[in-house]
């Protein structure tokens, strides 16, 4: 609790404005997970009055652990696809478009698939992190040394200034050696040899937080070890060097159900649910749904009816609609 001494202390943190990011609001506005969870979120605060305290927790914790770890995955992504653009550029490439930065900037597909093992797509994210971070910045400094007029105050702020960027970096390509670049960056990568290996500094902060974000957190306490059920990762068996794979626990199915279903009116298919999963890093078929055990999660929570007529052969049911529950009176 916050003592009367330390109030003056806490203040709200300032709005971003939307337009910073996306300033035409256009076809040019690239997708990202904040988007998908700012939208969910508002879905699941809604439910606060309808369920009990701990039904409620647990929905809302299940979904700040998706929408944290997918932004950190987008960001260690997005990075690394700058990075390229710009070494592209500085090579004798093309000037990109704003609609084909935007293109590499957006979720367009998942980091992973149901069942697949996360360890090795999370260091490798966290990888290219790094190498984007350190190329970017080395990039940077040696435009500075070059022309230092001329350079965009704010390069990075959204698609249209990173255009701007790279036309910047073709008219001094000629003047930047890319042999001396590549050979700072490598330098700098095999600097500690156990920073690139996620052994140690951010790739290692990362690949932790991504791990205890997502899995299912275990306990040795007799009675409670399936206690987390909003988990997006588990253990493929019961011994302990058990791999941890992609998979959702029943929280988590029922809160992006809840999210897919309440984001527009009318029926959703498992095909609507794949695209939802999508924007969080989830690759997923909706033909290949039925027969999987997201599937089989599905059919027994009770979320899915069969209809030939739908994208997969299933249809969405919400037990968590207004009407379904009641008032909450």
């Amino acid at each position: 609790w916050r003592t009367v001494d330390a109030e003056n202390y806490w203040e709200m943190p300032g709005r971003i404005d939307s337009k910073m990011i996306c300033p035409d609001l256009g076809s040019n506005c690239f997708d990202f997970p904040a988007q998908r969870f700012s939208a969910d979120l508002k879905h699941v605060l809604k439910l606060k009055e309808m369920l009990t305290r701990r039904q409620w927790v647990s929905l809302l914790e299940s979904l700040l652990r998706v929408g944290s770890a997918a932004h950190i995955m987008w960001i260690c992504k997005i990075n690394g696809e700058c990075v390229k653009l710009f070494e592209k550029v500085l090579g004798g490439g093309d000037i990109p478009s704003v609609d084909e930065v935007s293109s590499r900037l957006s979720i367009n597909s998942g980091y992973w698939c149901l069942g697949q093992p996360s360890s090795n797509t999370i260091k490798e994210l966290a990888r290219e992190f790094l190498y984007g971070r350190a190329g970017i910045n080395l990039i940077l400094l040696r435009c500075m040394n070059i022309d230092t007029e001329r350079m965009p105050s704010q390069p990075l702020i959204n698609p249209a200034s990173i255009v701007e960027f790279t036309e910047y970096l073709a008219s001094i390509r000629n003047k930047f050696s890319m042999d001396c670049y590549k050979g700072n960056l490598s330098d700098t990568m095999e600097n500690d040899p156990r920073v690139p290996s996620c052994k140690r500094g951010i790739s290692s902060n990362i690949v932790e937080f991504l791990g205890h974000v997502l899995r299912q957190r275990q306990t040795s306490e007799p009675g409670m070890e399936s206690y987390d059920q909003g988990y997006y990762l588990k253990k493929r068996g019961a011994y302990k060097q058990a791999p941890w794979v992609v998979g959702l626990g029943p929280v988590a199915i029922l809160t992006m159900v809840h999210c897919c279903t309440s984001s527009v009116k009318g029926p959703r298919t498992v095909e609507d649910l794949c695209l939802h999963l999508e924007k969080y890093g989830f690759e997923i078929k909706a033909q290949d749904v039925p027969s999987s055990e997201f599937g089989k999660s599905l059919r027994g929570l009770g979320l899915v009816i069969d209809s030939p007529d739908a994208e997969g052969g299933m249809v969405l049911v919400n037990p968590l609609h207004r009407s379904n529950i009641g008032d909450g009176k």
